[in-house]
């Protein structure tokens, strides 16, 4: 049987955040994304998994314990499955970094793939740290596999399924709450769906 990976981009964080660079900082929910917390737990019910994982950061991970609740399931909440980590970047607005920083976010701008911010990591190491995950999952020789987890994460795993290049995963537009399947047979990953706007 092919193993089948339900991939879930938690709700939306709260608003005094917006427009500025959050990565791996834990940020709380907005109000809208807590009510969003229900429907998307719901979804992964529906998919019945035998295995939960989740980012271990706290707009994920309470998405996976109201599911792993009501499915009576243990779930490991991982920081492997966190977002980009944008190093001194993060919670500065993007327009005070490229203000302050100018050189190296224009530099940035244009390779994001190998270059990282400062003390940050690059999206090559995110995807490598997410093919990893994969992997992993592999492994576990199951047939049913759901994970809550962050935009960059699920574009990183959605590139390698479909062989998208790294510098293109930015066609991939995922709202908050956005779900895609993956399914994993004969060796090769494929996309199978993605849903955006289920909120």
């Amino acid at each position: 049987m092919p193993l089948t990976l339900l991939l879930v981009r938690h709700p939306e964080t709260a608003r005094a955040f917006a427009g500025r660079c959050i990565g791996q900082t834990d940020v709380p929910l907005s109000p809208d994304g807590e009510r969003d917390c229900g429907r998307l737990a719901t979804e992964i019910v529906q998919f019945a998994p035998q295995h939960l994982f989740s980012s271990d950061l706290e707009r994920c991970r309470i998405v996976a314990e109201n599911a792993a609740a009501q499915l009576s399931l243990n779930f490991e909440a991982s920081a492997q499955w966190r977002e980009l980590d944008f190093g001194t970047w993060e919670r500065q607005s993007w327009n005070s970094i490229a203000a302050s920083d100018a050189a190296h976010y224009e530099s940035w701008s244009k390779d994001f793939v190998r270059l990282a911010p400062p003390e940050g990591e690059s999206f090559a190491h995110l995807s490598e740290r997410i093919a990893w995950q994969l992997q992993k999952i592999i492994s576990l020789r199951c047939e049913r596999v759901a994970i809550v987890t962050h935009a960059g994460a699920m574009r990183a795993a959605m590139a390698l399924a479909i062989g998208l290049p790294p510098e293109q995963v930015f066609s991939i537009h995922l709202d908050y709450g956005a779900t895609a399947i993956l399914q994993f047979e004969y060796e090769r990953w494929a996309l199978v769906s993605l849903k955006n706007s289920a909120l």
